[in-house]
């Protein structure tokens, strides 16, 4: 089974190389989800990690954001979602910023780490805001030549969750 960032972390490191304005923040918790340290090098200062702080974290990328950059934020969905909610609406939804909110474990797939990581409502609490596209990947397949990775997308946000996925299914796995 494939780990979140194992799929989605090298591209945007590729991207990256080719654009400068793109900057990935991390709450504490990529090893988590597979962010490895060679990924995170390779943004050099363009990777942040801001600790547990999903608020904080939403509203720094809000600020790159407003600075003409795309930030990508990654953290458990039932914590970026829920935790840092306000920021999204104010910082994100309502200045329609390009700031990409990726949620790992989404659904039920973090009930192994209890239920305070449970994410059964991050659809309907990002669902509920403006100008923020969601985003359901369904495999590796659906990250080859992404608008969402290239940022050729209308104003406004993204969110992105998924569970871990299995290479080259079409669906994803809840099997850990």
């Amino acid at each position: 089974m494939l780990k979140l960032a194992e799929v989605l972390a090298p591209l945007l490191a590729e991207h990256a190389a080719r654009d400068p304005e793109l900057w990935l923040l991390d709450a504490d918790l990529g090893d988590s989800y597979g962010l490895t340290n060679e990924v995170t090098r390779s943004f050099g200062p363009r990777f942040v990690q801001v600790g547990i702080a999903e608020q904080c974290m939403v509203s720094v990328a809000a600020g790159l954001a407003a600075m003409g950059k795309r930030p990508w934020v990654f953290s458990f969905a039932a914590f970026l979602c829920s935790r840092s909610h306000d920021q999204i609406r104010c910082g994100v939804s309502q200045m329609r910023l390009p700031v990409t909110l990726v949620g790992a474990n989404a659904g039920i797939e973090g009930l192994k780490n209890g239920n305070t990581h449970l994410s059964l409502i991050d659809l309907g609490l990002i669902g509920s805001l403006t100008d923020i596209d969601i985003w359901s990947p369904h495999s590796e397949g659906d990250f080859d030549d992404s608008d969402h990775i290239r940022g050729e997308r209308g104003p406004g946000g993204q969110w992105a969750s998924w569970s871990r996925c299995a290479s080259g299914e079409s669906r994803f796995s809840s099997s850990m």
